[in-house]
């Protein structure tokens, strides 16, 4: 009786445990909920801006450059000119766009000078350059870009896009979007209030006292941070001074989440650092949602606790120690990913999901139905690998016998084809038991053998590397036995590949590859050394491998080659002498095979010192 008393007071502390985790969980959801709403609200309403002004552009573009095409060297006359042709051609443009679509429309020359303000047509040729990191980037990059920046008369998100003519840059122009209109567009997308608060020195460093005045107030939680007048959301209609007092903490270094209280309503914040167009922080979003997490907390605990207690007593009451045992193998099946089972090596006991989807079966009745009735019946008969029977001992005992190695099975999977499985297992201690657990290692092992064929084999004769040929020398080296080494190139190759192209050089290599291949030994290595050189370590004395050499250059001089009918090739040798080196044994063929190219080429000449 204890024992279950104490089980059920630890069952209560392990429940209100897990719904303390389950409140702190929605807090946590209700954190990526805003952060995962404010980008993707942001990123929304960014590129229904984005769309149309690449429409603009795209239609506009060539107009414009051609107006503008010499405003970067013209008078102040001809910039007039210039001028009145651009409000000529496009001021109904920006009147019937400027509310809905942008609020500033902006053409710069090829030197970063303003040309024209449809918003501020007063105002013109002030090198604007000076004041806007984003135009230096544009005459630097020449590339299109955009992003929120800091400007004289508004905080704007800009697209700005460079103008050619005739190849040459021309100049740029930019449209802007206001905060408020891109907050609206995100609002509607997502329900979520956003604030853009700026931090004052880059406000200082592109407007006057004046301007910053008229368009800009301080945020009262935060000296050095500025919000737009025009904004239809401000920070004093939501946040109560006296109850944030930790928003005093906020940079615009981080990201923060914060709650607050405001008007008998909770609220949940992130503060989201904003960069410019060239990526400087330069202030932050605040995103906002209320948050009825507190005022529900308590009745959906009490709630949750009555229910867990009544369940308590029913789980209590039915506990024994069995049905504990077998839900506790029931969990580690069903929780992995791999394939696993239970067996005693012969008849299977249980099995997961993947088990049955790998062999399509709904349960283990039905893949004994198939014709199996153990595991090891799928597996295929491949040498290297495990099979059902490993010499007197089964598959299980193999593996438990030698654990220390890897053991891989190979079964057919649904399509047909073959899949690799590296398997484990684990004893029971009071049963004859063990969890099998299949690891696929098909791709592993793709990819390890991609990357020995890659390492080992030439890529464009498929014969092997110089790399590869390096480890057979030295094998060869250190086992001290009698064989020699033939080295031979294509004489004349510079002039194929100067008169037919490199395709048919490569068409040469390759077939005279296939050839050599088709009169060298099983046991000859052969490999490409270099570019047109090649190597074949044969297992003879300098006599016989003289005349085998000699034997394939006459085959290469006889064979018509695709695409340059006949080519020659000349041949060193050199037989291993005890206390030879890898350096020396190479010096050696290549001394015989240049010596072979001075004697008039198409020839084999052999070290018989």
């Amino acid at each position: 009786m204890y024992k279950y008393v104490f089980s059920f007071l630890l069952y209560l502390v392990l429940v209100i445990s897990y719904l303390f985790t389950q409140y702190n969980n929605k807090l946590v959801v209700q954190y990526d909920y805003l952060e995962d709403s404010f980008q993707k609200s942001l990123n929304g309403a960014v590129n229904s801006f984005e769309l149309l002004n690449d429409a603009y552009h795209n239609e506009n573009e060539s107009a414009m450059a051609y107006i503008i095409r010499d405003a970067g060297d013209s008078s102040l006359k001809e910039r007039d000119k210039i001028r009145y042709r651009l409000r000529e051609k496009f001021t109904a443009f920006y009147n019937n766009r400027k509310l809905s679509e942008f609020s500033t429309f902006h053409i710069f020359d090829k030197y970063g000078r303003s040309i024209l303000r449809f918003h501020r047509l007063d105002k013109y040729d002030d090198f604007i350059i000076n004041k806007r990191d984003s135009l230096k980037n544009m005459l630097l990059t020449f590339k299109s870009q955009k992003g929120f920046e800091v400007g004289e008369y508004a905080s704007t998100y800009r697209f700005q896009y460079p103008l050619f003519y005739d190849g040459s840059f021309v100049g740029c122009y930019e449209f802007g979007i206001e905060f408020e209109a891109i907050n609206v567009e995100m609002k509607k997308l997502f329900g979520i209030d956003n604030i853009l608060f700026v931090d004052k020195k880059y406000i200082d460093n592109v407007s006057t006292a004046q301007t910053t005045k008229d368009r800009y107030e301080k945020v009262f939680f935060k000296d050095d941070f500025f919000y737009e007048l025009k904004s239809n959301t401000k920070p004093k209609d939501y946040i109560d001074f006296k109850k944030s007092i930790n928003l005093h903490n906020i940079t615009i270094s981080d990201k923060k989440v914060i709650r607050f209280s405001s008007n008998d309503k909770d609220y949940i914040a992130m503060f989201n650092p904003l960069n410019d167009i060239t990526g400087k922080k330069i202030g932050f979003i605040m995103t906002f949602v209320e948050d009825n997490l507190y005022r529900t907390i308590l009745r959906t605990f009490i709630e949750e606790l009555v229910v867990a207690i009544l369940l308590g007593f029913l789980v209590i009451y039915f506990v024994y120690k069995e049905i504990e045992y077998k839900k506790y193998i029931r969990n580690i099946i069903d929780t992995q990913k791999d394939i696993l089972l239970v067996t005693d090596g012969d008849i299977i006991k249980d099995v997961n999901q993947a088990f049955l989807d790998f062999f399509s079966a709904n349960s283990i009745r039905e893949f004994i139905k198939q014709g199996s009735k153990c595991v090891c019946d799928r597996f295929v008969k491949e040498d290297g690998y495990l099979q059902k029977d490993m010499g007197n001992k089964s598959w299980i005992e193999y593996i438990n016998t030698f654990k220390d190695r890897e053991h891989i099975a190979i079964m057919k999977s649904q399509d047909g084809s073959n899949r690799y499985f590296k398997i484990e297992i684990n004893g029971f201690s009071k049963s004859n038991d063990f969890i099998v657990i299949f690891y696929d290692v098909t791709d592993d092992l793709k990819k390890k053998k991609e990357l020995e064929n890659k390492a080992y084999y030439d890529n464009l004769t498929g014969v092997y590397s110089r790399e590869r040929f390096d480890f057979f020398l030295n094998e060869k080296l250190n086992q001290k036995r009698e064989f020699s080494l033939i080295m031979f190139d294509i004489d004349h190759f510079k002039l194929v590949n100067d008169t037919y192209g490199h395709d048919i050089g490569d068409s040469v290599l390759t077939e005279l590859t296939k050839l050599i291949f088709e009169h060298i030994r099983e046991e000859d290595i052969f490999a490409r050394w270099g570019g047109e050189e090649f190597m074949i370590i044969v297992s003879l004395d300098l006599k016989n491998a003289e005349r085998f050499a000699q034997k394939l250059r006459k085959i290469i001089e006889l064979h018509t080659f695709k695409g340059v009918n006949h080519i020659t090739c000349s041949f060193g040798i050199a037989e291993y002498k005890r206390y030879d080196s890898f350096e020396k044994l190479i010096k050696k063929v290549d001394k015989m095979l240049y010596l072979a190219k001075n004697s008039g080429r198409n020839c084999v000449m052999a070290d018989k010192n």
